[in-house]
């Protein structure tokens, strides 16, 4: 009785976070009793990684899991002290683990997934989006940001970021908003798609909180010969308000040189050279 009021009087200070108190009290049953008691293992690995001694408590962890305690708390533990010491290679070793025995988790591929690519492993990342998209896991807007932004990531997976993002706009998953479409337009550009990329800009830009997005689309638009369509963007960014008026005001200026009215190309090119970045 004695020493199992000490595990709950370990696990007690543990969650008032009196953690060093906690672990001389879990390392006491263990020295007194004799005891080599998973739970207790399990128990102590946990406060030795809110003491951000994750080190300490792999070690502890792989003891308890070799005594037959492995459900899925102690692996998660055991992901996230190897998320914390920067090794996403040994937190995907320990992921596949637990979704082989729960192949259709859906949360634990998308931790996968993630682990993968922080372990510079892009193919594998991507296999596991695919496995998902065909098991039709992609039921939420965040599965369908997380897949276009892990893909758009890897190398020749730009079509299939496109792909899923528009498949994700077609089912009413994600919505059309600035972020779906400024991502879009991120990937066209990336990939040297320039007639998309302006055209997703043009859809976010009027949905940002500011006028950056105009800007950036301006800068294309004119770069691109699409003079009239430029000195609107420009025009519409100062009115949104960005960080930089100058540049926004060159936008207006090589736009109205293209359009040939040199008395509107001074007059920006004035607006311009009153701030500091131009």
């Amino acid at each position: 009785a004695q020493f199992q009021m000490m595990l709950q009087l370990s696990n007690m200070l543990k969650n008032e976070e009196r953690y060093p108190e906690s672990l001389a009290m879990a390392d006491r049953y263990l020295t007194e009793s004799g005891a080599e008691n998973a739970k207790a293992y399990a128990a102590k690995a946990d406060t030795l990684y809110r003491m951000k001694r994750y080190a300490d408590s792999i070690d502890v962890v792989k003891k308890a899991m070799a005594m037959g305690e492995a459900d899925d708390s102690l692996t998660k533990l055991l992901v996230a002290n190897y998320q914390e010491l920067d090794r996403p290679a040994d937190a995907a070793k320990a992921l596949e683990e637990m979704l082989a025995k729960k192949p259709g988790d859906k949360q634990l591929m998308l931790a996968l997934a993630s682990s993968y690519q922080q372990a510079e492993q892009d193919a594998k990342a991507g296999e596991v989006f695919d496995r998902m998209r065909a098991g039709g896991l992609l039921t939420e807007q965040r599965d369908y940001e997380s897949g276009y932004r892990l893909l758009a990531n890897i190398p020749g997976r730009e079509k299939d970021a496109v792909a899923l993002i528009n498949e994700g706009l077609q089912k009413g998953i994600l919505k059309p908003d600035y972020n779906a479409y400024s991502a879009l337009g991120t990937i066209y550009y990336n990939a040297d798609q320039i007639p998309q990329a302006m055209d997703a800009w043009a859809k976010a830009a009027p949905l940002a909180k500011d006028g950056e997005m105009y800007l950036n689309l301006g800068k294309l638009q004119v770069s691109e010969d699409k003079y009239a369509d430029g000195k609107v963007s420009g025009q519409q960014a100062l009115a949104k308000g960005v960080k930089k008026k100058g540049e926004a005001w060159l936008v207006i200026a090589r736009a109205e040189f293209g359009l040939g009215n040199k008395p509107a190309v001074l007059a920006a090119y004035r607006e311009a050279a009153k701030y500091p970045e131009t």
